[in-house]
């Protein structure tokens, strides 16, 4: 009973925070559990010393120290052991936390979309498409009629005025007898080439040519006279 009011309400820690907090608690009883390591190891050197030095009951003392520390050894490593698997207990619990909520938030996305939607509304949807599909290929066939005075020609009644004068072409060429030139409107009618013989004359003799007479070989008084320039510079 609370004369002065209610109790406040702690809230309780997040699970971020419990999880520091097992990793800030292993880790102060790792740094114990590494002294005590040490001092078991120091307690040990001291009882072979006095066993050397013949001191029994010194040496006695020191390993009875060292048991002592290997107990709160033992202790200190089954609660980190302990501190460890709860972290890890609790890092599973959280992580199933933050997916059952994204599978959730998943189903809520899924449920509001589909809130406005049924069978009913699809089916109906579809047919309207189906519907506006079929005019517009009904437009589209309207829009692509001839119009016109073309819409009111007979093909078949053309095709055979066509056929009929490329008859009437076809007895006009039998008409005209072979090798007699055609007329075409606007153009001259050439005159048959007439074949000429060509006579073939004969061959006026060609007079044999000359060979080049051999120059005649300088004379003495010329080869004098070539190297007087040469020497003078001419």
């Amino acid at each position: 009973m609370h004369f002065f009011g209610k109790a406040k309400k702690v809230d309780a820690p997040t699970a971020h925070e419990s999880i520091q907090k097992l990793r800030e608690a292993q880790e102060a009883l790792e740094k114990r559990q590494n002294f005590l390591e040490k001092k078991a190891a120091l307690e040990q050197d001291n009882a072979r010393k006095l066993i050397a030095q013949k001191n029994r009951r010194g040496a006695l003392m020191a390993l009875k120290r060292k048991k002592i520390y290997e107990v709160q050894i033992e202790k200190l490593n089954n609660s980190c052991l302990t501190l460890e698997h709860q972290r890890f207990a609790l890092e599973n619990a959280s992580l199933n936390n933050e997916t059952l909520r994204a599978i959730k938030g998943g189903a809520d996305a899924m449920k509001s979309i589909n809130q406005g939607m049924t069978i009913e509304k699809v089916d109906e949807t579809m047919e309207d498409v189906q519907e506006q599909m079929q005019i517009g290929s009904e437009i589209a066939d309207a829009i692509s009629q001839p119009l016109g005075i073309g819409a009111e020609l007979d093909e078949d009644e053309l095709n055979a005025e066509l056929d009929a004068l490329g008859e009437e072409d076809l007895q006009a060429q039998l008409a005209v007898p072979a090798g007699v030139p055609q007329a075409v409107p606007g153009q001259a009618v050439a005159a048959p080439a007439v074949a000429t013989a060509t006579a073939t004359l004969p061959a006026l003799p060609v007079p044999p040519t000359e060979a080049p007479r051999a120059r005649a070989a300088p004379s003495r008084e010329e080869e004098e006279l070539r190297s007087l320039e040469a020497a003078l510079g001419m």
